[in-house]
């Protein structure tokens, strides 16, 4: 998954040559983030860090950086890149009227790459909770913030728009989101953040369900006993060693008292 997503992330940048306005688009934010997340996972694999802890008895027990970084990104990108689909299909490319048909690196960031971000979530145990949900909303408000800089700065686009009708200073990100007709920008933000993202929250909660009811985790159960058992075998052990040193320093301290008492 690394190889793949990492090959055409080099591939799109290099292809679309658009310089730093390729950074501008939430599309290719996405796109980042889900390579950056695979190249995680592969690092934790490669390390040793890809196993959550799974030792419930043990408060103690904390999650190695790259398996915290994994579960960080994984909380983002698992709805963000269903949001980037459902989002463009319908609002910014509909599926019903499409004003322009993609390549293929099109179909990937905008379809192919969420079908591989969901074998990787059914395939894998990374937990998505409501606790870990927030930062989709996060990622969200500062996407919309980001436009209005954007609108207000007249960064603009690479090319032109509306067909050449408008300055490529004055286009918009996204057309559904211009803010030079704020009321129409302000409706489509509000309903973004107070609908469309909550519910691609629920559905990944629903998901994540769904997966959980498909997994028993008797491996995970029986690790845990497992390691329990080996932890409270060490501490015996550690106990009975302690109990042993103080037999030894007891009887060191009686031959010291007996054979070096003066005369």
């Amino acid at each position: 998954m690394a190889v793949v997503f990492v090959a055409h992330l080099v591939w799109h940048i290099i292809d679309r040559n658009s310089g730093w306005y390729y950074f501008i688009y939430l599309t290719h934010w996405s796109f980042i983030l889900e390579t950056v997340y695979m190249v995680v996972l592969l690092w934790a694999d490669c390390t040793g860090q890809s196993q959550l802890p799974v030792r419930s008895w043990d408060s103690n027990a904390s999650m190695p950086l790259a398996a915290s970084m994994a579960l960080f990104l994984f909380s983002i990108v698992q709805p963000l890149s269903f949001a980037v689909v459902v989002l463009y299909w319908t609002l910014d490319n509909p599926f019903w009227a499409m004003t322009y048909t993609p390549d293929y690196l099109g179909y990937f960031t905008h379809g192919i790459d969420w079908i591989l971000m969901l074998i990787s979530f059914f395939f894998g145990r990374v937990p998505y909770t409501i606790w870990n949900s927030g930062w989709l909303l996060v990622l969200g408000l500062i996407f919309l913030v980001w436009t209005y800089i954007h609108y207000r700065l007249q960064i603009g686009t690479l090319d032109p728009c509306n067909e050449g009708q408008t300055p490529a200073q004055q286009c918009p990100i996204y057309s559904v989101l211009d803010w030079n007709y704020p009321e129409t920008a302000l409706a489509v933000a509000a309903g973004v953040i107070f609908v469309g993202l909550p519910v691609f929250i629920l559905v990944y909660l629903a998901l994540n369900a769904l997966r959980n009811c498909f997994d028993q985790k008797s491996d995970l159960k029986a690790m845990d006993d497992e390691a329990e058992s080996q932890e409270r075998l060490l501490r015996q052990q550690e106990l009975e060693l302690g109990r042993g040193k103080a037999f030894n320093v007891d009887d060191q301290d009686i031959c010291a008292t007996l054979c070096c008492r003066p005369k």
